[in-house]
């Protein structure tokens, strides 16, 4: 039911409608390896809208690392911990005199909390069905 086709297979992009016999038989006659070299290695026959391919094997999909169903989970949790970071970065800001400030500590801080933010902010899109 499938049509093959051998490695050294190089011909343009071939549309043929799977009820007309004759330009399938043309289609196939094209199909050789003494064609220029310089042209796509593809060829596709669309038939009864199914699309065979030849020459290079098709790409895997791009997966997630991450499920999915994790997304709104992920997204509360890191939301969660770069808010509690916030909040403990304003405290410190808020309560410690300027002579006893520690520059590291801020940056560090602040930086955490960016991450967390970050991440819950992506995991959030995703969640909501906003694929960035």
């Amino acid at each position: 039911s499938g049509v093959s086709f051998s490695q050294s297979t190089k011909v343009l992009l071939l549309i043929v409608p799977s009820s007309d016999r004759k330009a399938k038989k043309i289609a196939t006659t094209m199909v050789s390896p003494q064609i220029h070299p310089t042209t796509a290695n593809l060829i596709a026959f669309f038939t009864n809208g199914l699309c065979y391919f030849s020459g290079e094997k098709a790409a895997t999909p791009i997966a997630s690392p991450i499920p999915v169903a994790m997304y709104p989970t992920l997204s509360v949790v890191t939301l969660a911990i770069g808010l509690v970071i916030t909040a403990f970065f304003f405290i410190y800001e808020a309560t410690s005199s300027r002579k006893n400030r520690s520059l590291g500590k801020e940056l560090a801080t602040a930086a955490v909390a960016s991450v967390f933010l970050g991440f819950g902010s992506l995991f959030l899109l995703l969640a909501s069905g906003v694929y960035v």
